[in-house]
């Protein structure tokens, strides 16, 4: 009884970070090359139907194209939109302290792949171009680890954060049990 009521709770935590957004990949077969006009601002996690991670995506001024945000696995050297695990155009923009923000969503990530490291990058796509920017390595649970150094965060935070990463152990260990 307490283990379902855990589950339950864990359900409801993460039901609690919910930040609307979906992605869906788009096909593109174009020209790549690397870029600093654009990069990667502020990362969160989202949650509706599934655990995503949301990430902020910069443009310097003046550079133009669409933008979009691609994952690939961490151990990927060829980083081109052919060799992403998953890449989006869906962008969606809010207004943040009076600035125009964008960002996108990654599909949804698995609890067992909580604490995966991927690799993470923002593009333009211009015509036929697209230009690579900013990529980090990064896992939700790397995130949800620093997140719980902050001193700023509060109890009800610390709580979530904790759950989400014992969801994902918990997940993986029952998956990859023999």
């Amino acid at each position: 009884m307490k283990k379902t009521k855990t589950i339950k709770a864990i359900a409801l935590a993460l039901l609690c970070t919910l930040l609307v957004g979906a992605a869906v990949g788009i096909g593109i077969s174009a020209t790549e090359s690397a870029t600093a006009d654009v990069s990667i601002g502020m990362k969160n996690l989202a949650y509706n139907a599934n655990l995503n991670l949301a990430v902020q995506i910069v443009v310097a001024d003046g550079a133009e194209g669409t933008r979009g945000l691609a994952v690939w696995a961490a151990d990927e050297t060829n980083l081109t939109l052919d060799t992403a695990i998953h890449f989006t155009e869906e962008i969606k923009s809010d207004e943040v302290d009076g600035e125009n923000i964008y960002y996108a969503f990654t599909h949804g990530i698995a609890a067992k792949d909580i604490g995966t490291e991927y690799q993470i990058g923002v593009y333009l796509r211009n015509g036929n171009t697209i230009t690579v920017g900013e990529i980090e390595t990064y896992s939700i649970s790397e995130y949800l680890t620093t997140r719980l150094s902050d001193e700023s965060i509060t109890d009800r935070q610390s709580k979530l954060y904790k759950a989400v990463i014992a969801y994902g152990d918990a997940a993986n260990g029952v998956l990859t049990a023999e």
